[in-house]
């Protein structure tokens, strides 16, 4: 699952929903006070469509961004291999870095801009989502690769409109095949 919101001091507290035990595998703020997360949970039989996931914080935020993807072959038991994430000021190149330690991960990243803009993915990345929110004045992107080899791996893209915005935050998060 991935998360953007604006708040000086709130955090990504918990993910609820589906009766799966979700953990928060990366969260980052930028300079502007825009957040980033990756959530995840193991789902072996999957989710029926129409559940609802619940993102919650430390305390109440006013505006967000929320998507999910599922993925298959992930490791049931410690699936998260590395996470990192990249603080930039506006610029029209996003990216972040994680340094695996297992061949064959899956490398997720997510990047929020104060801009409406599009994103298109850096091959070998290859995109997930590309939603915004003009009321929030936040777009976000979702970008995934998979390796086979271990080593410093980038999820990465380049934003349509970066004009006027002043802040980037991409998170990445790199998971185990199992």
């Amino acid at each position: 699952m991935f998360v953007n919101w604006k708040n000086p001091s709130r955090t990504l507290a918990n993910v609820t929903g589906g009766g799966l035990t979700w953990t928060i595998d990366r969260q980052a703020q930028d300079a502007r006070n825009f957040h980033g997360a990756i959530a995840s949970a193991t789902a072996p039989t999957g989710l029926a469509a129409g559940t609802v996931i619940t993102a919650n914080f430390s305390a109440p935020v006013t505006k967000g961004l929320i998507a999910a993807a599922s993925f298959t072959g992930i490791a049931s038991a410690s699936p998260l291999d590395a996470s990192g994430s990249n603080v930039q000021a506006g610029v029209a190149a996003w990216t972040a870095s994680v340094t695996t330690t297992n061949a064959n991960d899956l490398v997720l990243g997510w990047s929020g801009i104060n801009a409406q803009a599009t994103s298109t993915a850096t091959a070998p990345n290859v995109e997930i989502h590309d939603v915004r929110n003009s009321a929030y004045s936040e777009s976000a992107t979702s970008a995934y690769r998979i390796e086979s080899t271990a080593g410093v791996k980038a999820v990465n893209g380049t934003w349509s409109q970066p004009s006027g915005a002043t802040a980037n935050i991409t998170v990445v998060a790199a998971y185990r095949a199992g």
